[in-house]
């Protein structure tokens, strides 16, 4: 800005950036060093992986027999490095003599190998890698007020207001650098082509040779580049027994057992402890979290008050999908079960007949019972019609141009894993029973974004256009709102600061109406009613009357209950006396905990077994005064309640309560409240000389809600661990500061 002279006087425009690059070799070398095997020694590992047993049956693992000599002492580790790159700007706008905007934001990338320890020794070359991306762009308006005209008759001295609206996202990703998302690479060895031929037996009543199976006789095994150290396992041990199948490579099962590695099996760890060479990185992953806020503070002078305000609105979307717990290698597993598993059987109905002089060779083709066979329409069914073929035997069937309802026989390791991909397979084949493939919240099995939240109900009930469960779960988008207000003034010689504060938060997902119940019971009341209905339910008819309404009642067997066996009230337990009993194992029937089941048929839960997140709403007062006693003295207190929200293991995943009882595994608890802790202290303050002073305070805290994790005992269908608000404690203590 310019004065009438034409001389800039007051900057208009100001600016700030800033950037910051950086790259490691190792950010953490070890003291002492870090051992390696060396070159020479790998290279004749990956030439000459296996030796023949001297039984002459499988094989062993020559890296097995590796001696201190074969490894190298180095100063850094293994290609451990990684490179992040950060940066900032900031932009000033003074727009008049009390208003100013500033525009900002900034970004951080890092990104390099993921280190493994067990990696480390002899699997160096097989590092996954991690890369993340923040960033952040803000706006913000301030504005200040004052009132210096000599003779004002107005109460407000001076105000200021600031509004802020900032925006932040959050990716990551990790993988196998070769593979990335290719699933099907990472467990991919070659190619194994089998022979096959029909089995036979004679039927004594006619003499004739009747066909009673098939059995492979031969693989064939042509390795890849794709793992090349892997697949260079399986290559020797065909070339130590070449020409001998009999025994060693008659089927995929043999390969095995004799040391040999099919695609989706890792080579024998080295002592349980270090990954062996050519062990692929076995995980992958992205999630994308964002946050969108709007804040506002201010302050107003308003005669002997200083008053402060202010206000924050914050909305979160959380996404992620990853491999599961068992990783991508196993898959290959999984496509040979799901492959041809609806023609096993052989199809007796229907019979060829060939002469061969003596007798007859009968021979039998195999039993289809996949919908778009039975159907007669070719059409895939789903878990809707029940289809035995499973989606992804369908859909490789048509990918390899077969008919989707004919019997041709699915080697799923013969075929290139570029012709796989994961829509091929259903929702429910990838979740594999709660040994799941891939986990996510707001992508769908496959990786693709979605929009919506998660419904319950249609989680267990919404079948896609293909008939197969969508299995749809959506983002994680927790809400949080807060306000507050606070006065500072004084009263005759004291200096208060009264004030409150409101926090809002919802998760904004379901969570379960009963921690112990994954199906609904019924309770009291409920009972109470089904007599009435049924006079034969006799052991319903006396009901302790000690027993609340609302109480759920336990059984003797879920399926046939034919008596009470206790009642339960949150936690606490009763016996069918109404007498309360310390551990619900006494009130157990003969197959465990039962309790008295609306619909004992169900298999999976329903949506009647769950709620929405009630918003918790949290009102914190905070008051604190000074009491100066002398120039050189004051006496000072304080109360204030302070709270904060669930940051971790509170977002609902309805795989953990899908697979309930198969898993074994801590699962969160998105019905997670806020901790709390009240806060008391007293003190002292002296001034002692010119430089020095004393200071002693005695305080008193109590911590309530605070999370940890807790055994849910005796919930059906399973019992299963999780975090909860348990803990309370309390802190005393004094502090004395010079």
């Amino acid at each position: 800005q310019k004065d009438s002279t034409g001389q800039k006087t007051i900057p208009l425009l100001g600016f700030l950036a800033s950037f910051n690059y950086t790259d490691e070799l190792d950010s953490r070398p070890l003291a002492g060093g870090s051992y390696r095997i060396k070159k020479d020694v790998r290279d004749e590992l990956l030439a000459n992986p296996l030796s023949p047993n001297a039984s002459g049956s499988g094989t062993y693992n020559n890296s097995d027999l590796l001696r201190i000599d074969d490894f190298e002492l180095v100063d850094w580790r293994m290609n451990a490095r990684r490179k992040s790159l950060s940066g900032q700007f900031k932009i000033d706008v003074k727009t008049g003599p009390s208003v100013n905007l500033t525009f900002g934001g900034s970004a951080s990338y890092n990104g390099g190998a993921s280190y493994s320890r067990s990696n480390a020794l002899l699997n160096f070359t097989n590092f996954g890698v991690t890369n993340s991306l923040d960033w952040r762009v803000f706006g913000r308006l301030t504005q200040r007020f004052s009132n210096d005209k000599e003779g004002s008759s107005s109460k407000i001295k001076s105000a200021f207001y600031t509004l802020m609206v900032d925006y932040s996202q959050s990716r990551y990703s990790n993988y196998d650098p070769n593979h990335k998302y290719s699933i099907f690479d990472y467990g991919h060895l070659g190619k194994f082509e089998i022979t096959r031929t029909p089995t036979y037996s004679i039927d004594p009543n006619t003499n004739n040779l009747e066909q009673d199976g098939t059995k492979d006789v031969e693989v064939k095994f042509t390795p890849s580049t794709t793992n090349a150290a892997l697949a260079s396992i399986t290559k020797q041990y065909f070339s130590i027994f070449e020409g001998s199948p009999l025994g060693n490579y008659e089927n995929l099962n043999q390969i095995r057992q004799g040391n040999g590695r099919l695609n989706g099996d890792l080579p024998n760890s080295v002592y349980d402890i270090w990954s062996n060479i050519g062990s692929p990185y076995n995980g992958f992953g992205k999630s994308l979290n964002s946050q969108f806020r709007f804040s506002g503070s201010g302050s107003i002078d308003l005669s002997d008050h200083v008053i402060t305000l202010g206000f924050e609105y914050e909305q979160r979307v959380d996404r992620a999908w990853s491999s599961g717990g068992i990783g991508p290698i196993g898959i290959w597993n999984t496509a040979r079960q799901l492959a041809n598993s609806h023609i096993k059987e052989l199809d007796y109905s229907d019979s060829t007949f060939v002469n061969n002089g003596y007798y007859y060779t009968v021979n039998y083709d195999q039993l289809n019972t996949g919908y778009a066979h039975t159907s007669g329409t070719g059409a895939y069914g789903g878990a809707k019609k029940e289809d035995q073929q499973s989606f992804f035997d369908y859909n490789l069937r048509k990918e390899l141009g077969l008919n989707p309802s004919g019997t041709d026989y699915l080697q799923v390791d013969a075929y290139d894993p570029s012709i796989f991909s994961l829509d091929m397979f259903a929702a429910d084949e990838l979740l594999n029973q709660g040994n799941n493939f891939v986990s996510y919240y707001g992508y769908d099995h496959t990786g693709k974004k979605v929009k919506g939240k998660t419904d319950i109900n249609d989680y267990f009930t919404k079948f896609d256009e293909n008939g197969n469960y969508e299995r749809f779960v959506g983002a994680f988008q927790p809400i949080y709102m807060s306000g507050y207000i606070m006065d500072k003034f004084a009263l005759n010689d004291l200096i208060f600061n009264v004030g409150v504060r409101v926090d809002v938060f919802n998760s904004n997902q379901p969570v379960l109406k009963d921690p112990y119940l994954l199906y609904e019971a019924r309770t009291v009341a409920e009972a109470k009613e089904q007599f009435v209905k049924n006079p034969t339910l006799n052991w319903l008819s006396n009901l302790p009357t000690s027993m609340g309404d609302d109480y759920v009642v336990y059984v003797n067997d879920v399926n046939n209950p034919t008596a009470v066996n206790g009642f339960r009230n949150g936690t606490t337990w009763y016996d069918a006396n109404g007498v309360e009993v310390a551990t619900p194992t006494l009130i157990e029937g003969a197959g465990g905990i039962a309790p008295y089941l609306i619909d004992p048929s169900l298999t999976t839960p329903t949506a009647d077994a769950f709620e929405n997140y009630k918003a918790q709403v949290n009102v914190m007062p905070r008051i604190s005064f000074s009491f100066p006693i002398s120039d050189e003295a004051l006496f000072f207190a304080h109360y204030d309640i302070l709270t904060k929200r669930p940051t971790s293991n509170a977002r609902f995943n309805p795989f953990e309560y899908q697979f309930l009882g198969t898993r074994n595994s801590i699962i969160d608890n998105p019905n997670l409240k806020p901790e709390t802790t009240i806060d008391y202290e007293v003190g002292f303050q002296q001034v002692l000389s010119k430089t020095s002073s004393l200071k002693i305070s005695a305080f008193y805290r109590e911590q309530r809600n605070n999370v940890q994790l807790i055994n849910v005992f005796d919930a059906y269908p399973a019992s299963y661990k999780t975090y909860g608000n348990r803990d309370f404690g309390t802190i005393k203590g004094t502090t004395v500061s010079y």
